[in-house]
This record gives C-alpha cells, sequence and structure tokens, in this order.
C-alpha cells in the first residue's frame, strides 16, 4: 500500500469551538461510556452485515417456474408482483425495512467485492464463510472508500494498523487527494450521502448493480442505471 506524505488537512479537524473534554456521562464514567457505544456500534456492524448476506443468499434461493429471480427489481411488473405478493402472503413480511437503506446498499458492495462465490456456500451448514473478515475496519470503513480503486487494500492496512475511524477518514482523505496530485486528474472528490455523511466520491465509479448476480450473463446489466449513493 502506497504511503503518501502528509499534505492535506484532515478531513476530521478539530475546531476552536469543539472542546471534546468538555464531554461527560450522565451515568457513570465518561471511559465506560465510550466503551460501551464502542462495543455497541462494533456489535451492530457485524449484525447488520450477517443480516444482509443473510437476506440476499435466502431471496436467491427463491424461484418460480425453477428459475431464480435475476434482479433484486425490475425483472418486469409480473414477476416483481409474484414476489412481492409471495412474501407479503406467504412470509408476511415487507422486506424493504432491511434492503432500502444505506447499510444494506454498503453490505452488498461490500458482500461483492469479498464474497463473490456466496451463493455456492450453504448459509446454514459454513457459518464460518459468511463472518465478516474484519475486527477493526468495520462497515463504516467501506462505507467511506466503496468507490476507490483500491479499497481492499485500504481496508486490510486499516486492519494492520488497527485504525479507528477518525484515523481511517483522515489517512484516505490525504491518500486520494494526493493520488489526484500524481495522476494530474480529478479522480476522487469528498463527497456527501443522502444522509449528508462524508464519503470518497469517484469520477469513474462504475454502475454497480446491488444484485449480486452470478448464474448469467445478463447480471453486468443488471439496474444498470441504478447509482444511489451511500
Amino acid at each position: 500500500m502506497k504511503q503518501y506524505p502528509k499534505k492535506y488537512e484532515d478531513l476530521y479537524r478539530d475546531k476552536e469551538e469543539i472542546k471534546l473534554e468538555r464531554i461527560q456521562a450522565f451515568s457513570g464514567s465518561t471511559a465506560n461510556l465510550v466503551a460501551s457505544l464502542q462495543d455497541l456500534l462494533t456489535t451492530s456492524y457485524d449484525e447488520l452485515f450477517r443480516i444482509a448476506i443473510s437476506y440476499l443468499w435466502l431471496e436467491k434461493q427463491i424461484s418460480y417456474n425453477g428459475e431464480r429471480r435475476l434482479r433484486r427489481w425490475r425483472n418486469g411488473h409480473i414477476p416483481d408482483q409474484i414476489f412481492k405478493r409471495f412474501m407479503t402472503v406467504e412470509i408476511g413480511k415487507d422486506s424493504g425495512l432491511l434492503t432500502r437503506n444505506g447499510w444494506f446498499h454498503v453490505s452488498s458492495h461490500f458482500i461483492a467485492e469479498y464474497f463473490p462465490d456466496f451463493l455456492d456456500h450453504d448459509l446454514f451448514e459454513e457459518k464460518e464463510y459468511f463472518k465478516y473478515p474484519y475486527k477493526y475496519a468495520t462497515l463504516d470503513f467501506f462505507k467511506f472508500i466503496y468507490q476507490v480503486h483500491c479499497k481492499r487494500e485500504m481496508m486490510d492496512y486499516a486492519e494492520e494498523q488497527q485504525m479507528t475511524y477518525h484515523d481511517f477518514t483522515n489517512w484516505v482523505t490525504n491518500y486520494v487527494l494526493s493520488y489526484n496530485d500524481e495522476q494530474g486528474e480529478e479522480i476522487y472528490s469528498i463527497g456527501k450521502a443522502r444522509d449528508s455523511d462524508l464519503f470518497i466520491r469517484s469520477i469513474n465509479w462504475e454502475k454497480h448493480p446491488l444484485d449480486i448476480l452470478y448464474e448469467t450473463t445478463k447480471a453486468t446489466e443488471a439496474d444498470s442505471d441504478e447509482r444511489n449513493e451511500v
């Protein structure tokens, strides 16, 4: 992983009006509050990933007339109506609460990058295969860099260095802006998602389907006009 000299300001930096030392806990110590929040978020990110990969695997087990759905949506009016009716009548739940949000979007891209053959494995028999692979580089790290060409190397480096999200985003910002300088053009910029969170946006970002599809050559064409940001 190439390391660029520090050149650019940190993305998240101290401002005069922000004094973190003034933060305290109403109940218990501040240190316990910090530890509890860290534990909750780390555990939650792992669970969100488990939910996403489990749901995608289970959804791809659904067939109609012996055929799998090709896409998560836009399969055509009738096929999509059949799927919707199956979910609401037979399953009795609306999957949209899980799938129409930022964390599912990020998890889907992560799964496509790290688990391209997950449909070839048994969700119930191979639980170790389906586990999130990092301890320190959690899904929020990936959310910040999912459009960067070397995102996997960045995640590996963050894990190796046991980075915090604060350190990671500052390091990545310096990296991508220095990379722009090296290439002589603006390939990366700081983008803002719908929830106002910052992330790295690439001008070369390919139209990546949220569908995790492998069984047909039509997969690369699925949802070609879908580019919802994180």
